[in-house]
């Protein structure tokens, strides 16, 4: 599996205060070969917030989300498709 990450905002901390945002993987790195992953998940990024209640941690944590949009090479349609998907 190959990581496609061309749709990152990488300037993601320029316009988030508190936020800090460290990719682990970078385009085209295969995900089996990273260092430090467990065998049942891959990290692809650290992302770290701050805000002053829940509900702006909330809209930041979604913002984040929204902005890494990892595309992963090589993985059937189903997986990662939740119910109702």
């Amino acid at each position: 599996m190959g990581l496609g990450v061309a749709g990152v905002d990488l300037e993601l901390e320029d316009r988030m205060p508190g936020a800090t945002v460290a990719l682990v993987a970078r385009e085209g790195d295969r995900l089996s070969e990273l260092h430090d992953q467990d065998a049942y998940s891959t990290k692809l990024a650290e992302v770290h917030l701050s805000a002053p209640d829940h509900d702006e941690l909330l809209a930041r944590w979604e913002a984040c989300v929204d902005a890494l949009a990892f595309e992963v090479d090589g993985v059937p349609a189903t997986i990662g498709a939740g119910e109702g998907a």
